[in-house]
């Protein structure tokens, strides 16, 4: 796919952009759409629009209407998106959903970048992708993956295929896409097969990588923007042993019923008994051995990923100092009690 350069906007020395946030998912991404969402009007004043036509108007507040779109479609929907930037004067354009990344393989991300050439041919276009440590992006894309599911791994098959856990979540999703999914360096090569490396711009998560505190701070740098004036909200972190039920109950039925049992499953408390401490889940996290694997993969990819990026890569790729030894955190009496919650639940 070959980006077309940019035009000059009438009446301006700077070309007008149009900027597609990416993800990836569990990167932080509902940290950036919270923030533009809530300053959409501030933004508007410095010629910045994060549209509000298809964008979803309550939860996350990101484009997934957009993402989900036909491609056959996306050219009408562009235009009112161009409209509505066009008048409040804006010159720049923020579409934001990780959505493209979590489905890239089925999703409309090359039709919509098609289609923005084709219908927006003087706006110049900017994919950007924020990366994670691989350690905690590996166990946070399961606990996504058992909360609502992830990367279009299906979960009736997964669950039916025997006892659940990351470590056949990750061999699930490498036979899926071709490369192991902590491998940072393959994620950028997957991107970069489809668009050119001069319309991308890969960056760190990590603070310890960026100019500025934090990760939605750079962002809004990146964009010439204000930083954020008080501490980005943050998702509500699920902990393990919460998600160790999660898994549990998915194993005793059926992914419709799974969905009907959430909420409750979610605010009631199963944990009579249990041992105090946010333990490391044998199921849930990484063991020694994978740890080892991805560190052994970091050291190859290091120089790549930094040469790649457009911030610093020393965090990113670095190798948590930590126990890696991991604990059963569901007894049988624990299931019991939740066998007892479905059955309440679904006579």
């Amino acid at each position: 796919m070959v980006l077309r350069p940019p035009l000059p906007s009438p009446g301006s020395s700077s070309p007008r952009q149009v900027w597609l946030h990416i993800g990836l998912p569990k990167c932080g991404s509902t940290t950036i759409q919270h923030h533009m969402a809530e300053t959409y009007e501030q933004h508007l004043q410095l010629g910045l629009c994060y549209p509000q036509r298809h964008r979803s108007p309550d939860g996350y507040r990101n484009h997934i209407p957009l993402a989900r779109m036909a491609a056959a479609v996306l050219p009408a929907a562009l235009t009112e998106i161009e409209a509505e930037a066009e008048r409040h004067s804006c010159h720049r354009i923020l579409l934001s959903c990780e959505h493209w990344t979590n489905a890239f393989r089925t999703s409309n991300l090359a039709a919509l970048v098609q289609a923005l050439q084709q219908r927006m041919p003087g706006w110049q276009i900017r994919l950007v992708a924020y990366f994670r440590n691989p350690y905690g992006f590996a166990e946070s894309s399961y606990a996504q993956f058992l909360r609502a599911g992830l990367f279009g791994i299906a979960k009736p098959a997964f669950f039916a295929a025997g006892p659940p856990g990351i470590d056949r979540y990750l061999r699930c999703f490498e036979e899926s896409y071709g490369f192991p999914l902590p491998s940072l360096l393959s994620f950028t090569q997957m991107l970069l097969a489809q668009f050119p490396r001069d319309s991308l711009i890969l960056r760190s998560n990590a603070p310890a990588d960026l100019e500025t505190p934090d990760m939605l701070s750079d962002f809004c740098n990146l964009l010439g923007l204000p930083p954020p004036e008080a501490a980005a909200r943050r998702n509500s972190r699920i902990q393990p042993r919460k998600l160790a039920e999660i898994e549990y109950v998915q194993t005793q039925v059926s992914q419709p019923v799974y969905m009907q049992l959430r909420p409750k499953l979610l605010k009631r408390d199963f944990t009579r008994g249990a041992p105090p401490g946010p333990a490391r889940g044998s199921s849930l996290h990484l063991s020694a051995a994978m740890a080892e694997d991805i560190t052994r993969r970091l050291e190859a990819e290091r120089r790549e990923l930094a040469a790649l990026f457009a911030t610093r890569t020393d965090m990113l790729c670095a190798a948590p100092s930590q126990d890696w030894g991991r604990a059963e955190l569901l007894d049988e009496a624990a299931r019991v009690r939740l066998r007892k919650f479905i059955r309440r639940q679904t006579a």
